[in-house]
């Protein structure tokens, strides 16, 4: 007999065995092409001003929460074009199943469509978004995924007093690679209850060349804050989720 013959006379005595070493291994090969998709994503920019743009976060976690009063030392700095306080949660429309969470992002609306110039809101929805202070603006791929549209009302399972959060969908944005649901900050604060801290800071700052001297500008400036920080460009921080997904 071959070794061939050998080989597959093997795989025929134990199938089940042979059904789940294939599925193991072709489940591994999948999951490495999946994560080398994600890596090449990360290292492109998608946006003229993802290397425009600096994070700044705890410098132990991005779970580690930020005075508000940062936002006027960052702003000061030299270089700086815009500052934005964010925080963020996972919420779900209706339920918290995965096929049904959504990111929610609560920061102040005028200041996150000055940093986040992807955005690209028409003039109608940008002028209905401002001035509903319980209103969301939202991402495209949510569009896709959910159909939702502007005037539609969204409850989001989440995990703050009262359990929801309650809005009307006012704008759209013309990013379609963007799957958040953005809050005004004051909305978001008021369901949270907490008004004196950021999980984050979102830095645009004026030229692309100013970015990495004014990665370290804050860093001096909040050297000695009560709360530590850590100031990264976009890119780095898209990079530092991914390392967290890989581990």
């Amino acid at each position: 007999m071959t070794r061939a013959g050998i080989v597959l006379r093997h795989l025929r005595a134990r199938p089940l065995r042979t059904l789940l070493t294939v599925g193991a291994f072709s489940f591994s090969v999948g999951l490495l092409g999946f994560l080398l998709a994600l890596n090449e994503a990360f290292h492109r920019d998608f946006s003229p001003y993802t290397a425009q743009r600096i994070v700044v976060m705890g410098k132990g976690s991005f779970l580690d929460r930020l005075p508000l009063a940062y936002e006027a030392r960052i702003q000061k700095l030299e270089g700086v074009l815009g500052v934005a306080p964010f925080d963020f949660m996972i919420a779900g429309r209706g339920n918290m199943k995965a096929e049904n969470q959504v990111n929610v992002t609560g920061v102040p609306a005028e200041k996150l469509l000055a940093i986040y110039r992807e955005a690209n809101l028409t003039d109608a929805h940008r002028k209905a978004w401002l001035e509903d202070p319980r209103g969301a603006m939202v991402g495209g791929m949510l569009v896709k995924r959910f159909g939702w549209k502007v005037g539609d009302r969204i409850v989001l399972v989440a995990p703050v007093p009262g359990g929801v959060f309650e809005t009307t969908v006012r704008a759209v944005m013309r990013y379609e690679t963007d799957n958040g649901v953005y809050l005004h900050r004051r909305y978001f604060e008021g369901t949270t209850g907490n008004d004196r801290e950021a999980m984050m800071f979102w830095v645009l700052a004026r030229t692309r060349e100013a970015v990495q001297p004014l990665t370290v500008a804050i860093e001096r400036e909040l050297e000695n804050a009560p709360a530590p920080i850590r100031a990264m460009t976009e890119k780095q921080w898209q990079l530092s989720w991914l390392q967290m997904m890989g581990s």
